[in-house]
């Protein structure tokens, strides 16, 4: 007669709570509108863990279970709160201290050797140390946490193959969560997601018709999807919305008469860099991608001349000083005239420790002629949206290579940053991109907002300038002349001012 043995999961397909409970893959993501029933089919699971009484699928003896929400509040109005009223009394052998200013016990065992700890994600460094050095059978995560300790979760799962579920309203779509989306979308067997709809929950009498209408009808479309039909903001705040399938081309070779651009993003953890053509129609095609993890300046230059079909010097040798002179020569037949490089400004100068930075590095010790680029985020980014509307033939002027994929993967998830919480100054209030994953994006950036142009060709009997030694301190006539001429128009405009970039297509219309 316990109130744990009267629930009757759904079956709809609006709350499969059914589906959730059977599936057996490894992470079991519920998207959840507020009060859809996601907590209490988490709590339920962990019932059944503990008790040993799944009725869908096989459990360890006496699991140890961890629950983790974004604070202990949240467990509190949530997990807890449910399993105050699912777990018999006589079933807890043992409770833990309760937590100060709540009255939840951090953990309760039961007879069978059972545990439950519950955790808070409130300050991460804290609550990374609460995750060290432990070996689980299930983990469940009710409401967003950060990102880090989602990483710090997955050492712990190794060790006895932990499953994972997590129910949530996707009110901030954290990575983690949309990464598990994505998975789940693209097939992944591992991931099994399921939408839980507040709207089924009125239907079943779980929450109010009036009040849920009444909330609806004061809320915009994105707290809709969110707070009521358990979607998360993946597709929205996107910042190339134009972009489709019409922008992606099958690779081809790209012909040596037309200009050939670059643009680096420097990083340790990810080092970006694109290389675009322009076509004699004023097209521009992104053919060529470099992302690299970790690696060293002097790595970096090697993979750029080597992308560019260079020439390794058979006399060069390293003789330990970290001379790079004249390691690569340009091969007039076969290796690509780059017109202009841009890079990051912040790249030029002196770290901290007085170590030159990566743009003095590469132009000086590695011969790669790089300027600094135009890093109005705002300006550039409207100006590569100009790019991707269609032309006067209807086809867009911006085109990229299919085996550019982690650009494709970047611009997918390239999107203005969400308000934490919803309100009407929150969503009229110019959000910033969210500055992850966005490193082949601000290369697109600097190479548009750079301004390519069919006025710096690349004539046939000037390539015999390209074919010297690279000489620290030295430059090819034609690459001096374009340098010292980004560098001309940088300090002018600075001279002036604050200005916008004139472009070919888009002429002075800020």
């Amino acid at each position: 007669m316990h109130p744990g043995k009267d629930y009757v999961p759904d079956d709809d397909k609006k709350r499969n709570q059914r589906s959730f409970h059977e599936s057996t893959s490894m992470h079991r993501l519920i998207l959840g509108g507020n009060q859809s029933g996601k907590t209490r089919a988490a709590a339920q699971e962990v019932r059944w863990w503990l008790l040993g009484n799944h009725p869908y699928q096989e459990t360890p003896d006496a699991p140890q279970i961890w629950v983790i929400s974004a604070a202990y509040n949240t467990i509190e109005e949530g997990i807890w709160r449910h399993l105050q009223s699912l777990l018999p009394p006589w079933e807890i052998a043992k409770r833990g201290q309760i937590i100060p200013h709540s009255s939840i016990p951090s953990y309760i065992t039961t007879h069978n050797g059972g545990k439950v700890k519950f955790l808070s994600a409130v300050g991460a460094n804290t609550a990374r140390r609460k995750l060290q050095s432990a070996a689980i059978d299930l983990v469940v995560v009710d409401e967003e946490i950060d990102d880090a300790l989602f990483k710090e979760l997955e050492p712990r799962r190794l060790a006895h193959g932990a499953p994972a579920v997590y129910s949530l309203t996707a009110i901030e779509s954290v990575e983690w969560v949309l990464g598990l989306e994505e998975r789940f979308e693209s097939g992944d067997s591992n991931v099994d997601l399921f939408r839980f709809s507040t709207m089924r929950a009125a239907d079943c009498g779980h929450v109010d018709k009036q009040v849920l209408t009444d909330m609806i009808a004061g809320s915009t479309k994105e707290e809709i999807d969110v707070r009521v039909h358990g979607k998360t903001l993946r597709h929205s705040g996107l910042i190339y919305t134009e972009f489709g399938p019409n922008h992606v081309c099958a690779p081809f070779e790209i012909p040596r008469e037309w200009p050939r651009f670059m643009a680096l993003d420097p990083g340790w953890n990810v080092f970006a860099a694109v290389w675009v053509a322009l076509s004699p129609d004023d097209k521009i095609y992104v053919y060529r991608e470099l992302y690299e993890h970790a690696t060293t300046c002097h790595d970096i230059a090697d993979k750029i001349y080597a992308c560019e079909g260079w020439m390794p010097n058979p006399h060069w040798h390293d003789d330990g000083t970290g001379d790079y002179n004249g390691k690569w020569l340009y091969d007039k037949n076969n290796s690509e005239p780059i017109s202009l490089r841009w890079i990051d400004p912040a790249e030029f100068g002196h770290n901290v420790s007085g170590s030159l930075k990566v743009g003095n590095l590469l132009a000086g010790d590695h011969g790669l002629s790089v300027i600094p680029a135009n890093n109005n985020v705002e300006v550039g980014i409207e100006m590569v949206k100009r790019y991707l509307q269609a032309g006067y033939d209807g086809e867009p002027r911006f085109q990229v290579f299919s085996t550019c994929t982690n650009w494709l993967k970047e611009r997918a998830k390239y999107r203005r940053r969400s308000p934490n919480t919803f309100g009407r100054e929150n969503a009229e209030r110019r959000a910033s991109p969210v500055k992850k994953h966005d490193h082949l994006m601000d290369a697109t950036r600097y190479v548009i907002a750079g301004g390519v142009r069919q006025e710096i060709p690349v004539e046939q009997e000037e390539l015999d300038d390209y074919s010297c030694p690279v000489v620290q301190g030295e430059a090819t006539s034609v690459a001096e002349a374009r340098v010292q001429e980004s560098w001309r128009n940088l300090m002018q405009r600075m001279k002036q001012g604050p200005s916008l970039p004139k472009n070919t297509y888009l002429g002075n219309q800020y």
